[in-house]
């Protein structure tokens, strides 16, 4: 029986997480594709992604802006 390897628009829906930051994951390393230089992924990798997502924090700009989190929008 062979497995369904799903792709980067697939895995996005599944996990709603944006193509781009799943690209980014793979080109830093976070995420592996089954094939390298394909993005074709095993479906446990939404499992992975899962843990990466409740593993995150507030994110932050490139400037070190915080533009996520759970701190008070009316605190400025």
């Amino acid at each position: 029986m062979s497995k369904k390897l799903l792709t980067i628009k697939e895995l996005s829906k599944r996990t709603g997480i944006s193509p781009r930051t799943l690209y980014q994951w793979v080109f830093y390393g976070k995420i592996e594709p089954v094939v390298p230089g394909h993005c074709l992924f095993d479906e446990n990798v939404v499992d992975v992604i899962k843990n990466i997502k409740k593993n995150r924090k507030g994110r932050r700009s490139p400037n070190g802006i915080k533009i996520g989190g759970t701190e008070n929008e009316n605190s400025i």
